[in-house]
Parts: C-alpha cells; sequence; structure tokens
C-alpha cells in the first residue's frame, strides 16, 4: 500500500487547522494562556524562596511610600515592588501566592505572542513561536519567580506591537484607528518597561534605530514615534539620579566584567539546557536553510524591515549590555531574557515563509517542540533551599546554641522560614533574630558573644559562596576547625555544627 497519497492529505489537513486557527486567533491565545497557567501554576509553591524572593515580599508588605524609597537605593525600579506589593494585599505572602503574580504575567505574554505574531507575521509563525515560549524553560522558570522579568517580557511584547501598529513598514498592517492614541500607548508602556527594569533601554534604542531607518516611509508616524519617547524621557528623568547612584561598582558587586564565554552561558540559559541549545542552533539552521531556497512564486516573502527588526530585538539588547558591563557590570542572562523572544519570533517568521509545505515544517518544529516540553522541569529548584535549611537548625537548636548566618543580606530568606514574625515585622526584623539567638554576619567580629552566654553549640549556616573566616569566628567562640561534629547540606547551603569546649566557655564567662 502506498503512503504517497497520505502527504497531501496531511498538506490538506494542516492547512484547515492554521485556516481554524486564523479565523479564531482570539481563542487560540486564550488556550495558550491556559497551556500556559497549567504548566506554570501546577509546583508554583514546591520550591523554596530565595534571598531576591524574599526581598520582594519583605518589602512589599511595606507602604508604597516605603517601597518607593526603598527602590531610590537599589539596583531595581518600583514598577514590580508595587504590583507585587498590591498582589500581596490581595493574596498573601506564600511562596505561590507571591509567584502567581509572575505566572500570570508569563502566560499573558504567550497569549500575547500568539496575537503579535499573527498580526504582523502570519498565523504560522503565531503558533510555532507561541508553543516554543510555551516549551522555554527559562521563561517557565521565571514565571516561578517573584521577581519583575515576567512583566518585562509582556511589556517588550506590547512595546514592539504598538511599535509596529505605528510604523509597521506596510501601510496595511499599521493600526486602523488613530495614530496619536497608538503614539501615547507607546510612550506609557515604554516608561512602565524602563520602571519594570533598567535594562529594557536597550528596547527603545532598537525602536528609534528602526523608527529612523522608517522616517521617510511614514513620516507623520515617525513625528508621533519622536513624540512619545521625548514624552517617555520627561518622565524618567525624575528617577535619572537615582539609576546613576545606584550603578553597580565593578569589585564592590556581585557581578563581574564579562567574558566571551559568559555569552555561551547565556544561550545555555536561554536555550534550558546543553541539549536544547544543539536542537535550538539546529531549529535555526532548518529555518535559514530553508529561506534561502528558491521561492515559489504564490507565497509571500517575509517582509525584510520587520525581519531585521526580529533580528534586532533578539540580539541588539544583548551586544549592548554586554559592551556597557566593561564599564559597569550589569550583564547576565535574565536581564536580557526578553531578547529570546524576539529569537523565537524570528526562527518562527523564517520557518513559516519558508517555501515548503506545512508537513515539511511540521516535521522541523515538532521534533524541537517535543524534546523541549520532554525537558521541562515544573519544579525548577532555586539557588539556595532556606525552607530545608530552617528545618534542620530548628531541629539542631538548644536553648544554649547560637545561630551564625553568613552572608548577613540572607537573613530575610531565613527568617521567612525560621520566625515568620521577625520577617513580618520588617521595622526588628534583625533584633528579633538576635533575640532567638540568631545572628546574621559578613565577618567573625560582627559577632558579639558575651550578650549570648551561657553558648555550648554553634551552628554556622552559609551559603557555599559566603567569605566568613570560619577559623577566626571559632576561635572567638573557643572552638576548633576539628572540633566539628556534623555537616549538614542542602541546595546551596551548608549547616556546620561545632561543639564548644568547656574550658574555653569557662575562659570567656570570666572574661572582664
Amino acid at each position: 500500500m502506498s503512503i504517497a497519497p497520505s502527504r497531501p492529505r496531511l498538506e490538506k489537513l494542516l492547512s484547515h487547522l492554521f485556516r481554524v486557527i486564523d479565523r479564531h486567533i482570539a481563542l487560540y491565545a486564550c488556550a495558550v494562556v491556559g497551556l500556559n497557567l497549567a504548566l506554570k501554576l501546577a509546583y508554583i509553591g514546591r520550591s523554596s524562596l530565595w534571598l531576591d524572593e524574599a526581598v520582594t515580599i519583605f518589602y512589599g508588605q511595606q507602604s508604597w511610600r516605603e517601597l518607593v524609597r526603598f527602590s531610590t537605593h537599589d539596583q531595581n525600579p518600583p514598577l514590580y515592588y508595587l504590583l507585587a506589593a498590591t498582589w500581596i494585599r490581595l493574596f498573601g505572602t506564600s511562596e505561590a501566592a507571591v509567584r502567581s503574580l509572575s505566572t500570570l504575567l508569563s502566560a499573558t505574554t504567550a497569549g500575547a505572542i500568539a496575537l503579535f505574531a499573527r498580526r504582523f507575521l502570519d498565523v504560522r509563525a503565531a503558533v510555532v513561536a507561541s508553543l516554543l515560549f510555551s516549551a522555554s524553560s527559562a521563561h517557565l522558570f521565571y514565571a516561578q519567580e517573584a521577581r519583575t522579568y515576567a512583566l518585562v517580557s509582556l511589556l517588550v511584547v506590547t512595546s514592539f506591537a504598538l511599535f509596529l501598529s505605528l510604523l509597521d513598514p506596510r501601510p496595511e498592517r499599521r493600526s486602523a484607528g488613530s495614530a496619536k492614541l497608538t503614539a501615547v500607548a507607546l510612550g506609557m508602556v515604554n516608561t512602565l518597561l524602563v520602571y519594570a527594569h533598567y535594562l529594557t533601554v536597550w528596547v527603545l534604542g532598537v525602536e528609534l534605530l528602526f523608527a529612523c531607518l522608517l522616517a521617510r516611509r511614514a513620516a507623520p508616524a515617525f513625528r508621533l514615534f519622536l513624540l512619545s519617547q521625548l514624552g517617555v524621557t520627561v518622565l524618567l528623568l525624575p528617577w535619572l539620579r537615582f539609576v546613576i547612584a545606584n550603578l553597580p561598582v565593578a569589585g564592590s558587586y556581585w557581578l563581574e566584567r564579562p567574558t566571551w564565554l559568559d555569552l555561551v552561558r547565556l544561550a545555555r540559559h536561554f536555550a534550558g539546557g546543553w541539549q536544547l541549545l544543539g536542537a535550538g542552533a539546529l531549529l535555526f539552521g532548518a529555518a535559514v536553510a530553508l529561506a534561502l531556497l528558491a521561492r515559489r512564486g504564490d507565497e509571500p516573502a517575509p517582509e525584510p524591515t520587520v525581519l531585521a527588526l526580529l533580528a534586532a530585538w533578539s540580539v541588539l539588547p544583548i551586544a549592548a549590555d554586554f559592551a556597557a558591563a566593561f564599564l559597569t557590570p550589569i550583564f547576565y542572562p535574565r536581564y536580557v531574557l526578553y531578547c529570546s523572544i524576539g529569537q523565537m519570533l524570528l526562527v518562527s517568521y523564517l520557518i513559516s515563509t519558508a517555501p515548503v509545505g506545512d508537513a515539511v515544517r511540521s516535521a522541523v518544529v515538532l521534533p524541537v517542540l517535543l524534546f523541549a516540553a520532554a525537558r521541562l522541569d515544573l519544579h525548577p529548584a532555586k539557588l539556595h533551599d532556606w525552607r530545608a535549611a530552617a528545618a534542620q537548625v530548628k531541629e539542631l537548636q538548644t536553648p544554649r546554641s547560637v545561630i551564625v548566618l553568613s552572608p548577613s543580606c540572607q537573613n530575610m530568606p531565613f527568617a521567612y522560614y525560621f520566625d515568620p514574625a521577625a520577617f513580618r515585622d520588617s521595622s526588628a526584623t534583625i533584633r528579633r533574630l538576635e533575640a532567638a539567638r540568631v545572628l546574621p554576619a559578613d565577618r567573625a567580629e560582627d559577632v558579639d558573644l558575651r550578650a549570648l552566654e551561657p553558648i555550648d553549640r554553634l551552628l554556622l549556616v552559609r551559603e557555599l559562596t559566603s567569605g566568613l573566616d570560619t577559623t577566626r569566628l571559632l576561635a572567638r567562640l573557643g572552638a576548633r576547625e576539628d572540633e566539628l561534629a556534623a555537616v549538614r547540606s542542602v541546595t546551596g547551603i551548608q549547616i556546620r555544627e561545632y561543639q564548644r569546649r568547656a574550658r574555653a566557655a569557662e575562659s570567656l564567662a570570666g572574661a572582664p
């Protein structure tokens, strides 16, 4: 029995499927949102909070005025903190409750990608790009994190959608409504974008570049664009002094000057692992190869300017961030995560406009999608498991033990699990921890032992990269490294238990 007739039937079936999706794109976008919610909410509270998430909750319990004041001394702008504070007041401070804001934003981004691609690319690109996003390990990770990155992704897609609505090189694809309203909306979204994360300023640079390229083809829209971005500048100027004051300084910040190896790590992070990076490279290679094939006369070619815009979205912010990091250490994959969406749209557009049938397209894309979906970790671990660490410390703690926590900034996630009342009391968290015999410390000299007598053991709780001088700390306690009683480890954290020598305890107790 010949299988040749099956391909025309498959082509007909796939073509019909895409026509149905095309007619009901809003329904398809809702289905993609639902899929993302199902994937990203399933185990949202399973992983422990890590430092940055605890910071979000800690300051999210305070007033909006206090939040804004905190942001004036932080490397992060205030928009996400303000949204999270509102969310916390509505749904509480549990891991699942706080992270669900990011989950909702990420799921909405999936639907926005489908709508964006359908309007400015085509329906096939809409399906491929939205499914690539849904199968992305990186975006799933940040959909389960109480930080700004899911918000940034949604705002970036919205910004580029408004930009093309105003300045699309194909006049028939521009906004059918008022260009002035579109320009105002673009200005508002771009303002929110920078107030969500400072390094989205590269997006504004990409849009300005392409607006200048399109100025002669759409002069009135170009003037509206310039006016909208002037409004963005005016709205950002009051905050500029805080941005400058909080720029990271090399040597005193946790990031360092990047190397070319960091670009490789970024690509691996976006892909979700080395194997998926290889699969993604094969998919991109296949897309380019298909695009270079001789084109059939009845198939539309990709619009070169839109193709270039997607390529710029994919690459230019990364290049700009990498270059700027030689002046101030700001290069890190999650800061430019939004570029991965441009990459998904670029690959999807190349594949959708390739001179091949839907069966070949499906044969190229489907294996990569299935491979990525099969490797999704629905509850990815965070940097540190403070929930498990706090539970183990409680088991080991006695009335005469002292707990040293290093570095001191980790008091927030530790307190969230160890002493929720201390965590909620933002005005006296450290004092309440010290009353529970917990000393956050960066140096041995930060530990005041006399105030905590009597002491019979030390529980040193430290993240693995802590620089605390353990030997000097033990000397102040009258213990030695060789008197280590037990070592316990959880993700990113080590708990070391030391028994104190009796004669040293007596000596310390009798000291003036």
